[in-house]
């Protein structure tokens, strides 16, 4: 070690705190504080959200690199601004390197500072209520004591503020930095009714923030759907019958919908006209205590569903602006919309040696069996070549369930395959583990040594009456999904093509 270096660096901001829009100075000292020479000593620091942008010319030569003798050091003036305007307190880390690495005390080859932001702050107060008579306001036998309110900034997540409730409901947030927050209320009984949980700060005092609290309906609430149809075609009218189940003892005031989380192009969006009082951010229904509520409800089949060859309506519901609601209150329902066909390919993969990839683990010669994920009933059937490769053709688009005939069966036999019209859908690997040897649901031999390989042939008869399903799906096989997708209900994402079967409603 005494061979080394010993480099060290020190950083400080001018002063404690900056205004909002204050350029920020920073004075960095690096020495060499050991009695042999140091080359191409340079500083490192850690860009973040919440650091430093530093103006020109940066670094200078302790950016590109610069030889310090025993003793000597070099100071340099830093001026700069946030990265992030929201970003409180702003940091500035980093750390000094030379080449070689070597030092004899790196323990002080590091900086990490920070100084606050001063800007203007609001106090937020104002009355947590149950709103039994509808009419928007607190009431004095309507407010909710010793219950927990958080504030969380939009902008910057990390930062929080939490009040508790006097007995009178009523409660005060002090020194909140002025800016957009979400409002929410922990108790797990209350939730914040929907389109009110949004509240700007302003400087100064921000009175009458008021928060009107429902009961959540997870745990009370149930649905299903069901369309009108079998069949449709593009731009048919589909006609929706939503039931809404309270098995709770109270009324659920301001129940909405909120549908097709992924954006699919084949889904009911459940916001237009037809939707009336349940569309996402509509008025709301009421579903009084122990009783059970139809709503119809009706939407344009989208035009895009012919290449999918189904509509589905899929949607979570909710009265308040509470993610538990969406994650767990769901219902699905779907129908065809023939006319569209495409093709599908994968490889039929069995990790014999537990290596995780699937190269040489292709079954061979096996026969595959495409059922209709809703009615089980055989579409097509092909068989897997050497490699293990298949491919399917001119099979009508839809949800297929994948059958493997003889002694295997699917690692994930919840899995759902979607095949596009107008397409071919790259399956990738269809895993496969050893299993009960499966019957072929056409009535022939689990093998067929003169079966070509490759391209599907035509559907055979039989079904598979594992599930059973109508057309017109319906139900909420699809509890769960997706939860940050719908708090932005038409952001689109990335459309799947091998789902789970309780996740294929996104």
């Amino acid at each position: 070690m005494g061979d080394w270096p010993d480099l060290r660096v020190t950083a400080s901001f001018s002063k404690a705190a900056y205004g909002p829009d204050e350029q920020l100075r920073i004075t960095v000292e690096v020495s060499n504080a050991g009695a042999v020479p140091a080359a191409g000593v340079r500083v490192r620091y850690d860009p973040a959200p919440n650091g430093v942008r530093l103006d020109d010319p940066g670094w200078g030569e302790l950016g590109t690199g610069v030889a310090l003798a025993p003793g000597e050091k070099r100071t340099l003036q830093l001026t700069g601004k946030r990265f992030d305007d929201n970003a409180v307190p702003v940091r500035f880390s980093g750390d000094v390197v030379s080449d070689p690495a070597e030092d004899a005390n790196p323990a002080d080859n590091r900086f990490d500072i920070q100084a606050n932001i001063d800007g203007p702050v609001g106090e937020v107060s104002g009355v947590v209520f149950h709103d039994v008579n509808g009419n928007g306001t607190p009431d004095p036998a309507e407010a909710i004591g010793r219950t927990e309110v958080l504030l969380e900034d939009n902008g910057h997540p990390a930062r929080g503020f939490l009040a508790v409730t006097d007995e009178q409901g009523q409660y005060t947030v002090k020194d909140v930095p002025v800016g957009d927050y979400h409002v929410s209320l922990t108790a797990r009984d209350w939730a914040v009714s929907a389109g009110t949980s949004r509240v700007t700060v302003k400087p100064g005092k921000n009175k009458d923030t008021h928060v009107r609290a429902v009961h959540p309906v997870f745990g009370t609430l149930s649905a299903s759907m069901k369309l009108d149809r079998d069949t449709y075609q593009p731009g048919d009218t589909a006609k929706v019958q939503v039931t809404l189940v309270n098995r709770g003892t109270v009324d659920v005031v301001g129940v909405t919908a909120g549908c097709n989380g992924y954006g699919n192009p084949n889904g009911l969006k459940g916001d237009g006209a037809g939707w009336g009082a349940l569309a996402h951010r509509g008025a709301g229904v009421t579903v009084p205590a122990g009783a059970t509520i139809t709503v119809d409800v009706s939407e344009a089949v989208p035009a895009e569903a012919r290449r999918f060859g189904y509509v589905q309506a899929s949607c979570g519901f909710t009265n308040g602006d509470d993610d538990r609601d969406w994650d767990e209150l769901w219902a699905v329902a779907r129908a065809k919309v023939p006319g569209a066909s495409g093709g599908a390919t994968g490889v039929l993969s069995y990790d014999d040696d537990k290596d995780g990839q699937a190269t040489g683990d292709g079954v061979a010669n096996t026969k595959l069996v495409l059922l209709d994920a809703d009615t089980r009933k055989v579409v097509t059937r092909g068989y897997t070549d050497a490699a293990g490769k298949i491919a399917f053709g001119d099979v009508p688009a839809g949800r297929y369930d994948l059958y493997v005939v003889g002694p295997w069966q699917e690692r994930d036999p919840e899995q759902v395959y979607e095949l596009r019209g107008d397409e071919v859908t790259d399956w990738g690997y269809l895993w496969v583990v050893p299993g009960p040897n499966q019957p072929d649901p056409e009535g022939q031999a689990p093998t067929d040594p003169g079966a070509p390989a490759g391209p599907g042939g035509p559907a055979g008869s039989g079904s598979v009456p594992t599930r059973p399903a109508g057309l017109a799906a319906t139900g909420a096989d699809a509890v769960g999904l997706l939860v940050p997708a719908l708090v932005a209900l038409a952001a689109g994402v990335g459309l799947l093509v091998v789902t789970r079967r309780r996740r294929a409603a996104a």
